[in-house]
């Protein structure tokens, strides 16, 4: 099956590329329509960006249960954390911890409200990263030991 970009005129948004058959939108349940319209990209850039951020080198296509693409992201949110973690002071406290997760979290709000895809994605890395920091320096930090099976 090859692989193909579909379109939602409902959401105005478009998903793939996707290599297998969808009928339905995953947003708003709604048919689907392709091939994507010839002006999509170009009315939101952001989308081609996302679009060729995935498409780089030997970067997995757009399906959302992919390993090489849930890797990827875990290699973000890893080079994030580990450039925060050489810049800034551990996280002393939950309430600290809860501080830092909160303006991230609240900047990636802001890219939201704008619609801006480039600074959702950068902002969701920093959300993810500033939460692993939150379990290191402050949930394993008071523990003797790492629990069995983490």
């Amino acid at each position: 099956m090859s692989e193909r970009e579909y379109y939602c005129p409902k959401c105005d948004d478009a998903y793939g590329p996707i290599s297998e058959e969808m009928d339905i939108c995953p947003t708003c349940k709604t048919t689907l329509i392709t091939p994507v319209p010839e002006d999509f990209y170009a009315r939101y850039p952001e989308a081609a960006y996302i679009r060729d951020l995935l498409k780089e080198d030997d970067q997995p296509s757009l399906n959302i249960s992919s390993d090489a693409l849930i890797q990827k992201v875990m290699q973000e949110v890893t080079e994030e954390y580990k450039r925060a973690a050489s810049k800034f002071a551990p996280m002393h406290s939950a309430h600290e911890g809860w501080a830092v997760i909160k303006e991230e979290f609240d900047e990636l709000w802001n890219a939201i409200m704008k619609n801006d895809a480039v600074n959702m994605h950068e902002e969701a890395v920093q959300v993810s990263a500033m939460g692993i920091r939150f379990l290191i320096d402050v949930v394993y930090a008071n523990r003797k030991e790492v629990p069995a099976g983490v």
